[in-house]
C-alpha cells in the first residue's frame, strides 16, 4: 500500500470539508450555530496543514489540491446532513487507515487524532440538526 495515496486524499477530504462549513455558514440561522460551523471549519484546515506536513516531510514539497466548488445541498438541514454524512465517509477513511502498518507510529497517531475530531464534528453537526 502507497501511503502518498492516503496523505494526498486526505488532505484534500479535509479541504472539501473546510470549503463546505464555509459555506454553509453563510446560511447559518444564529451567530453561535455559525461560529461553531466557523470553527469546525478551522478544524479541518488545521488537519489538512498538519497532513502537509507529512507530505513535505516526505516529498520535501508542499500538496494543494485543487478542489471543486463548495455548493449547497439544499436547505440549511439539509446542508448539514449532507456534512454528516461527509464527515461520516471522513472519518471512516482515517480511523481505518489509522491501523495499517505502512504508516510510521507518528502518522498513525496523527490519522486517529483527526478521526477524533471528525467525530466531534458529527456529534455536533447532529446536535444542531436536531435542534434547529
Amino acid at each position: 500500500m502507497d501511503n502518498t495515496v492516503i496523505k494526498n486524499g486526505a488532505e484534500a477530504l479535509e479541504c472539501i470539508l473546510a470549503a463546505n462549513y464555509d459555506l454553509i455558514a453563510t446560511i447559518a440561522p444564529d451567530d453561535p450555530t455559525k461560529t461553531r460551523i466557523l470553527n469546525f471549519s478551522a478544524n479541518c484546515k488545521n488537519n489538512a496543514n498538519m497532513l502537509d506536513r507529512i507530505y513535505q516531510e516526505e516529498n520535501t514539497s508542499s500538496y494543494h489540491p485543487i478542489v471543486q466548488k463548495p455548493q449547497f445541498h439544499g436547505s440549511f438541514i439539509e446542508s448539514i446532513h449532507w456534512m454528516l454524512n461527509y464527515e461520516g465517509d471522513s472519518f471512516r477513511l482515517f480511523h481505518i487507515n489509522s491501523f495499517y502498518d505502512v504508516y510510521t507510529t507518528a502518522q498513525r497517531q496523527l490519522l486517529t487524532y483527526i478521526a477524533g475530531i471528525l467525530n466531534d464534528h458529527a456529534i455536533g453537526l447532529t446536535h444542531i440538526s436536531l435542534t434547529k
